[in-house]
């Protein structure tokens, strides 16, 4: 599965900051950290950004930094702390964000195995922009993956009835097996006492 950081929303933060210089400059330093793949010097630049933000009040901005701070979790594969960040922005009115937002849920809840979930997000994610293809795509592979674990169940429930079954009779094979051979020894006793009695 793909996952999918708009480069826009970086951006967008970068350009609209109104609070400092310095809060502008986190997240641009964040943002080159996280194209460079240097996860742990990106988080740390974002979460400058986001104490500069809150220092100053100005918190016009934060939504965008949430989202830089849970795609660069979710690249390093820490999806609680991804899904933490994203569901404090997943009430958005910027459409684009939401978009994404829903989109990264949507990959957090596929890799954590909960497909009806991921099959909701993306659906979401698709609501909010009908023209996403990699949440078009993930939602069709979310559905299969539904179908997929139903049939896998339903093996197991067979194999299970199966060996069941199998164990059963084997056990029924078992006693009569046993009840032959009692039978066969009571038999031939009969017959080695019926030789003696003569």
């Amino acid at each position: 599965m793909k996952i999918k950081v708009f480069s826009l929303i970086f951006l967008i933060c970068l350009f609209s900051c109104k609070n400092t210089k310095n809060e502008k400059m986190e997240v641009l330093q964040g943002y080159i950290s996280w194209q460079q793949k240097d996860w742990s010097s990106a988080i740390l630049h974002f979460f400058n950004a986001q104490e500069i933000s809150k220092t100053c009040g100005d918190m016009k901005n934060i939504e965008y930094i949430y989202y830089a701070q849970a795609s660069t979790y979710l690249m390093q594969n820490e999806l609680e702390p991804a899904y933490d960040k994203l569901k404090m922005i997943e009430e958005t009115e910027d459409t684009h964000l939401a978009s994404s937002v829903f989109y990264q849920l949507g990959i957090i809840s596929f890799k954590m195995g909960e497909y009806n979930d991921a099959t909701q997000y993306f659906k979401k994610s698709l609501e909010k922009e009908s023209d996403n293809i990699d949440a078009k795509i993930n939602y069709e592979l979310s559905k299969r993956e539904i179908e997929e674990e139903k049939i896998r169940k339903a093996r197991s429930t067979y194999l299970i009835e199966e060996n069941s079954d199998q164990s059963y009779n084997t056990l029924i094979d078992i006693f009569k097996k046993r009840e032959i051979e009692e039978w066969t020894e009571k038999n031939q006793s009969g017959e080695e006492s019926q030789i003696f009695d003569y």
